[in-house]
């Protein structure tokens, strides 16, 4: 995501959860749909540049140090209050 490639994922605990909306997700164990996704994305330039630009804007909002650096302090904060 952070590298702007395309992702194509199966529909685990996890994955769904850190991709949100930001990749094709498959159902787990269907390897003919893992190849149609993957294969989409190549054949569809569009569609992978959109799926590069969202996964891209999801890493710098939630994981880039410095989004992890304020949610930590946001933590940090709430544990002092109480």
């Amino acid at each position: 995501m952070a590298l702007r490639v395309p992702i194509v994922t199966v529909d685990t605990p996890g994955c769904v959860e850190v991709v949100a909306d930001t990749a094709v997700v498959v159902p787990r164990g269907d390897a003919d749909a893992l190849g149609r996704a993957a294969s989409e994305c190549l054949r569809n330039s569009a569609a992978a540049d959109a799926l590069r630009a969202s996964a891209r804007a999801r890493v710098v909002a939630n994981y880039s140090i410095d989004s992890m650096v304020e949610k930590t302090l946001e933590i940090a904060r709430a544990i002092l209050v109480h």
